[in-house]
């Protein structure tokens, strides 16, 4: 081997060694438009954060303090938010407007039989027919509908009476009233309230069926459809 490839091998080995010793020491580069660079490991580049980054997360963790001091900044929810889902649905169902089930009311009941024309007991009366009429053809939850809203206007005359007579106050409400008329909606209201726990029967409500006979009866107790639709209830 000549003189001059022995220099080159030995210059060859001193930079290998040089090299070896920089591998695993810490390289800063800046460059004009990228942030601070850190070599931690051989190829391993891991970018710092810059200046302006830095004071960027500090204002940040200044604006929005967490635990105590944020729950104290927060501001209090409305009573709605407050209110569990059954509250909530028990309160709109007050409002007429998302009503889904109607208490008995004096009132509603009075509000309703305005959308008819006529006397309460034209109205009961024909009611009775047209839930007669789809009783014949087995439309059974159609007839206990119109029994229903039939029921709801006789039996709202009849609450306002005996209000009237058990306060012995008295409006002036039940003094003019015809005991024919009142007598004619008292058998009217009786027939619904049977009819209707015929509908009942035949759709398998038993509960409600004794429960529309036993109103039937307080206004007749001697009516014979209420006691055998009764029996046959409790037979089922």
């Amino acid at each position: 081997m000549s003189q001059r490839e022995k220099k080159l091998n030995t210059e060859e080995q001193v930079e290998t060694q040089g090299a070896d010793l920089s591998v695993g020491t810490t390289m800063h580069l800046r460059f004009s438009s990228s942030p601070l660079l850190r070599m931690d490991k051989p190829g391993h580049r891991v970018e710092a954060s810059s200046p302006r980054e830095d004071a960027m997360a500090e204002a940040q963790a200044e604006a929005c303090p967490a635990g105590d001091a944020a729950a104290a900044t927060r501001p209090d929810l409305p009573p709605i938010k407050k209110q569990t889902f059954e509250e909530v649905m028990a309160d709109l169902n007050k409002c007429p407007l998302f009503m889904t089930d109607m208490e008995e009311n004096d009132d509603i009941a009075a509000l309703q039989a305005l959308n008819y024309e006529g006397t309460p007991l034209e109205n009961g009366v024909d009611f009775k027919a047209r839930g007669n009429e789809c009783f014949k053809v087995r439309g059974y939850v159609d007839a206990r509908e119109f029994y229903t809203k039939g029921i709801q206007i006789l039996a709202a005359e009849e609450r306002r009476r005996n209000g009237a007579d058990g306060e012995g106050e008295g409006e002036g409400e039940g003094e003019d009233e015809d005991e024919d008329e009142v007598a004619a909606q008292r058998s009217t209201l009786e027939a619904l309230y049977v009819n209707r726990a015929a509908c009942h029967l035949e759709l398998d409500n038993y509960r409600s069926c004794w429960t529309d006979c036993a109103a039937a009866l307080r206004l007749n107790p001697s009516n014979v459809k209420a006691c055998y639709r009764s029996a046959r209830a409790l037979l089922r």
